[in-house]
């Protein structure tokens, strides 16, 4: 008995013991966490390329840059554009913004800053730049002067802003984010709080890349301050994303000249429904009232990336006519948004047509469209619905943006890497003016 006394006691003083060393131990990971979360990596920016031969190595390929988003400046003098570098050993990349002017002169980096930069945008009064990037890793909204000073973050979510769109007064910003609305296996069942473990009873429960465990959503912020407040959910308990998954962006999302409302894109079903489905429609919320309408009712197929006209009166999306054909022709539809009369420009032209953009006065509409093996550059005259083939060439175009007298586009080839060049919408001649294998002057401060 007294052997079990001591057995016992030695027992109780060891998990005393064990109790008081515990938090000291978790002290010492959590330092060594924080160590870790604070220690500032070197940004991953150009390198150096030196060719051993003229074989295209895989090491030589990611050694280039890639251009990603660009904006234009509302005056049309300006642009700025995102520029991705990799580095193999570290198996990371690093992007940079860049600025030059709209010939491609004076081309230098936009603000030195250690931590990436996604998404630039001009405010469209001009006086600012807006981007992404992550603050105490947290990815928020920053804005930018054009020369590079006056760097400032304007935003304090608790959660990652994936994408944002200025308001055309500026006095309000669209983001999005991602908001969970089903309960994890840590929800249901508190002491598997550890678990990575899913309870899938129903569909959609995967995209082809990433499991669904929280929605995009898209969120109004008042910015007359300069700096988003107020901000509130305009899809609010909605178990369906904006943008729509797993390629959406912000260019599913626009807003109406007034400020008043805008239209975003989006599939509005759930279950076996959402995964068999291709009919996503385009919606225009009204902030005063919060009414959402259905602007592509009974339109079966996919109908994505709205653009409105400068002057507020029509509507441009890619339309696709059949539900559950994700091969479809991608359809040219222009929308009155007066009269709500649709229509099919695109009817007697048997190509897709994509990456719509407007001139400044309403009268024409640029997009791309595939013939051939190549992608070229088209101009819509909306008035009398002539379709005229601006651009010929092996290369493929993969963006365009209306800019004055000229077109910005993103080109690219068997050759050469996507490149931004100017052309001349009425002869069709293309002129680069990015490099990204020889990098810009870096901006010193």
């Amino acid at each position: 008995m007294r052997k079990n006394k001591l057995f016992l006691l030695a027992m109780i003083t060891c998990l005393i013991v064990s109790c008081n060393t515990q938090p000291r131990e978790n002290g010492a990971k959590n330092e060594t966490k924080n160590d870790a979360k604070t220690e500032v990596k070197e940004k991953i920016g150009p390198k150096e390329l030196t060719l051993q031969s003229d074989i295209m190595t895989p090491e030589v390929l990611w050694a280039m840059g890639r251009i990603g988003e660009y904006s234009l400046s509302p005056d049309h003098s300006q642009i700025v554009y995102n520029v991705t570098y990799y580095s193999v050993p570290e198996n990371r990349s690093g992007s940079t913004l860049y600025i030059m002017n709209a010939d491609g002169s004076d081309n230098k980096v936009l603000v030195v800053i250690n931590d990436s930069q996604y998404s630039p945008q001009w405010r469209p009064d001009g006086k600012k730049i807006g981007f992404l990037a992550p603050k105490d890793d947290v990815m928020q909204l920053w804005e930018v002067n054009p020369d590079g000073t006056g760097l400032q973050c304007v935003s304090s979510e608790a959660d990652d802003i994936n994408g944002f769109l200025y308001s055309p007064d500026c006095q309000q910003v669209i983001f999005t984010k991602e908001v969970k609305l089903k309960e994890t296996v840590a929800d249901i069942y508190p002491d598997l709080d550890k678990s990575s473990g899913r309870i899938n009873n129903d569909l959609m429960y995967r995209h082809w890349d990433h499991w669904v465990d929280t929605y995009g959503h898209i969120f109004v912020g008042n910015f007359s301050s300069g700096k988003i407040e107020a901000s509130f959910d305009a899809m609010q308990g909605e178990q369906w994303e904006a943008p729509v998954r797993p390629f959406g962006g912000m260019e599913q999302v626009q807003w109406l000249p007034d400020g008043k409302s805008f239209v975003y894109c989006c599939r509005k079903k759930v279950g076996k429904d959402y995964a068999l489905s291709t009919n996503t429609d385009i919606y225009q919320y009204i902030i005063l009232s919060g009414e959402c309408k259905n602007l592509t009712e009974g339109m079966m197929g996919y109908d994505l990336n709205p653009v409105i006209s400068p002057d507020g009166k029509y509507m441009a999306w890619e339309s696709m006519e059949r539900d559950g054909y994700e091969s479809d022709k991608q359809r040219l539809f222009v929308m009155n948004l007066e009269t709500g009369e649709k229509t099919d420009y695109s009817a007697r032209f048997d190509q897709c047509c994509t990456g719509f953009s407007w001139a400044d006065d309403s009268k024409t509409l640029y997009f791309i469209s595939d013939a051939y093996a190549t992608d070229q550059l088209y101009a819509l005259n909306i008035e009398n619905g002539e379709i005229k083939k601006l651009t010929e060439g092996q290369h493929n175009y993969v963006s365009v943006h209306f800019n004055g007298d000229k077109l910005i586009a993103g080109r690219q080839s068997m050759s050469h890497p996507t490149e931004l060049f100017s052309v001349d919408p009425t002869t069709g001649e293309a002129t680069q003016i990015t490099t990204v294998r020889r990098p810009p002057t870096a901006r010193t401060c």
